[in-house]
């Protein structure tokens, strides 16, 4: 539902808000600006040199039959990670990701493709620095994005994330996307907050059982 609009000469403000039986799911302020406007331009980003997705695994072949039991979202999208559970380092995540069953016919439907990739890197970078099983979860408090350009026609988008900082029950994640060719496409940044993981003892079973614990717990 569209709530307001705010325009001046050459953008415009949204504020969406998404409910479901009648409680707030989410709230999205939105800026827009006119094609082709005058003014600075340079490009100085550089992609990080990394394994194109054609040379990685993806997580279904990684995971092996837990696959099935990931969020069912995972039936829709293909995730090819850089890392794939190495020991605790730094908490960085870089995973190539598309749609498998999805086309993308437009920016409109890019950029909410890019809103998505960008919402994955928080959680997963916050884990690469700690040991499984995770004693807290970390939903979104917020999520911000800064759109460059669209790439409807692009398959794959590397979505690169860092967590440099947790500490007080917040955790800062900040993450780019990039083309296979290169170029930046959007930036965004995300805050998360800390609660227990109510499956943490049983996972702390489980992880038991596979003789997977070294850390005394």
């Amino acid at each position: 539902e569209l709530r307001n609009s705010t325009a001046v000469k050459r953008a415009e403000s949204l504020r969406v808000e998404l409910t479901q039986a009648g409680r707030a799911l989410l709230v999205a302020s939105v800026w827009m600006v006119d094609d082709g406007l005058a003014g600075f331009a340079h490009d100085f980003a550089a992609a990080p040199e990394v394994a194109k997705p054609a040379a990685l695994r993806g997580y279904g072949e990684l995971a092996g039959v837990e696959y099935a039991q990931w969020y069912p979202i995972w039936r829709s999208i293909e995730g090819r990670p850089l890392r794939w559970r190495e020991p605790p380092g730094r908490p960085e995540w870089q995973t190539w990701m598309r749609f498998t069953d999805s086309a993308v016919p437009d920016r409109a439907a890019d950029a909410l493709r890019q809103l998505l990739w960008l919402d994955f890197p928080g959680w997963n970078a916050t884990i690469a620095a700690h040991a499984w099983p995770f004693r807290y979860l970390t939903p979104n408090l917020d999520l911000t994005v800064q759109f460059h350009a669209f790439a409807p026609e692009a398959e794959w988008m590397l979505a690169d994330g860092v967590v440099p900082l947790a500490q007080d029950g917040l955790v800062g994640c900040s993450s780019r996307l990039w083309t296979e060719d290169g170029r930046l496409l959007a930036t965004g940044t995300s805050k998360h907050l800390c609660r227990l993981n109510p499956g943490y003892e049983q996972e702390l079973v489980r992880a038991r059982e596979l003789g997977l614990l070294s850390d005394g717990r």
